[in-house]
């Protein structure tokens, strides 16, 4: 699909970014240099124009540049009271930016028609997240902790520790004489004397 940028843009250090491989747009003289910009992987790029004028001769002169490679492709296709269209490509060893100056250099209007095919990425490209690697992964519940089972030697050491409070309770928490009182719940009073008492237990 063919797109016209909203803004374009008239400055070379700020490009305007192009969101899909066609471009299309009118030609009308005077016009002043425009500024895209793509990525360009290792590879090559092939650079499609269809240029038409109604009357007179249409002309316009396309520059592609890039950082590392400085002028990597120069079209200048021109008509005459019709269409014509011209087909040419470069290379590039590495990723990089593309930018592509276009001016129009007839003395009539017409209209362009720009593809670029190949090793490009655009706008929309890079902009949206890829399935495997770059769309946002929900965040992973955590489960909580499970309880392990104490193993039965601590059971045993557990068990073996009650029964010895047990008998310390029974040996050593009662006096040998006296008596020892009981408030129940109703209220009442209960008295055990102590004399003569040999064991005590509790049972929870």
């Amino acid at each position: 699909m063919a797109v016209s940028p909203h803004v374009i843009s008239t400055d070379p250090d700020n490009p305007t970014p192009l969101s899909s491989n066609e471009l299309k747009g009118s030609l009308g003289g005077a016009d002043k240099e425009q500024y895209y910009s793509f990525v360009a992987s290792p590879g090559k790029v092939t650079v499609t124009v269809d240029i038409k004028a109604s009357e007179g001769v249409a002309s316009m002169t396309l520059n592609f540049s890039a950082a590392e490679s400085a002028d990597v492709l120069v079209m200048s296709p021109a008509t005459h009271r019709g269409s014509k269209r011209e087909v040419d490509s470069f290379n590039l060893d590495e990723r990089q930016t593309v930018v592509m100056k276009l001016a129009s250099t007839g003395s009539y209007k017409g209209s362009y028609q720009i593809r670029l095919d190949g090793a490009v990425k655009f706008k929309s490209d890079t902009d949206a997240p890829s399935s495997d690697t770059d769309a946002p992964s929900s965040p992973k519940k955590e489960s909580p902790p499970k309880k392990e089972s104490p193993p039965i030697i601590d059971l045993i050491r557990r068990a073996a520790t009650e029964v010895e409070s047990v008998r310390r309770f029974s040996a050593d928490c009662l006096p040998k004489s006296g008596t020892l009182s009981f408030v129940m719940p109703d209220g009442t009073v209960q008295e055990i004397k102590l004399n003569g008492v040999q064991k005590v237990s509790h049972k929870p």
